[in-house]
């Protein structure tokens, strides 16, 4: 049983059964604000019939936006999105790592952009979210962009895949909230 912003998954608008936020369970969380993140390899998350996320995102108010590299890994998930982004943080995936959805009947993103229930009045909660590199691919969704105040930047040798490579499910409210130059969505 996975507890997140709304245990009520049929009816909650990060659409249908998916399991996401920061109560969910992940394989890596990263937390807090005036941090510097390196991850040049590893495994998380599982594969299995229990659902599960591979990370979670997310800075807080207070400091300077967390900054987190990722220049390899893998990211396993069962009807869960396997990496969650939330407010406050800067995150680049600019090496070899590979976010997939491998089990389960739940529609779910490889990395998903979630909107932030606790700070919906602050408008410098925006993450900026660049995909240089890697592979992201989802039973439903490559990428889940569902918060306007994020900038996502996909472009080189990205390769997003699913039913819906990338999906808009908030229009992006700062200048440039989208920018694809380059990769591959399929």
């Amino acid at each position: 049983y996975y507890i997140s912003y709304n245990n009520e998954y049929d009816e909650t608008p990060l659409g249908g059964d998916r399991m996401v936020g920061p109560a969910a369970s992940y394989g890596l969380n990263v937390m807090g604000h005036d941090l510097k993140v390196t991850i040049n390899g590893g495994s998380f998350g599982e594969t299995g019939e229990t659902g599960n996320s591979a990370a979670s995102f997310f800075g807080t108010s207070g400091g300077v936006k967390a900054d987190v590299n990722v220049y390899g890994g893998t990211f396993n998930a069962t009807n869960a999105d396997a990496i969650s982004i939330f407010r406050y943080i800067d995150i680049t995936f600019d090496g070899t790592a590979i976010s997939s959805n491998i089990g389960g009947t739940a529609d779910v993103a490889s990395l998903s952009v979630q909107d932030d229930l606790l700070y919906t009045n602050d408008s410098n909660r925006g993450s900026t979210i660049t995909l240089n590199n890697g592979t992201f691919t989802g039973t439903a969704y490559g990428v889940w962009y569902a918060c306007g105040y994020d900038r996502l930047s996909i472009s080189g040798n990205a390769t997003i895949k699913g039913v819906a490579g990338v999906q808009v499910a908030s229009a992006p409210v700062v200048e440039n909230g989208i920018n694809i130059s380059g990769g591959t969505i399929e």
